[in-house]
């Protein structure tokens, strides 16, 4: 029987916590509304650390004044964009999250926008039938634009094409699309492809 229910338990920890590193993933994927205007790094932090439920650790050396305007987007997200604007991390440690400098050797992450109001409408007027392996969009795009199903947004289009495996792996990236802008939390090296991606859109 004490057995049955330490089973029962891991089962339920596990389920709350998908990715097995012990993260508030409950809270991380919550939406929240930001409006940070000229505040310090701190402030903001701690604002959504308390908004999302979970405590957040700010201990650098510098504490900037940041601005954030941003509407019903993931915590994880929101963390992303704030703090990838600055080289800097959160990781989960000892039931807090805790920010830090990116890892040595690690790419740095910028963030950019992009305007692709004219090409979201583009993408959304094509009907079509639903893509499988949308990689092979790319090497064949003029014929195959068509086909594009209309439930095919950008987001997804940039996260199929561009990146490899670092949107799912890596934690200082993202990617949202907010009233025909495209913000985007990267490195060098996917912002490339991604102007390559858009290039070929038509406009």
């Amino acid at each position: 029987m004490k057995t049955a229910c330490i089973l029962l338990l891991m089962a339920v920890a596990a389920a709350g916590d998908p990715g097995g590193r012990g993260e508030p993933v409950s809270a991380l994927e919550s939406r929240i509304s930001v409006e940070f205007r000229n505040v310090p790094l701190s402030a903001a932090l701690a604002e959504i650390g308390v908004r999302a439920g979970v405590k957040i650790v700010y201990s650098e050396p510098t504490d900037p004044n940041v601005r954030l305007i941003l509407r019903d987007l993931k915590v994880r997200s929101i963390l992303a964009l704030l703090l990838g604007a600055h080289g800097l991390n959160v990781i989960w440690k000892d039931g807090v999250l805790v920010v830090c400098g990116c890892q040595r050797g690690a790419d740095p992450v910028s963030v950019r926008i992009y305007d692709v109001r004219s090409r979201e409408l583009k993408i959304r007027d094509f009907p079509g039938f639903h893509i499988q392996q949308p990689k092979l969009l790319i090497a064949s795009w003029s014929e195959d634009l068509c086909a594009l199903s209309y439930s095919y947004t950008l987001v997804e289009l940039v996260r199929e094409n561009t990146g490899d495996r670092s949107w799912d792996s890596n934690p200082k990236v993202a990617i949202n699309l907010v009233q025909g802008l495209l913000i985007v939390s990267q490195t060098s090296r996917v912002h490339r492809e991604i102007e390559e991606l858009l290039a070929r859109l038509p406009m």
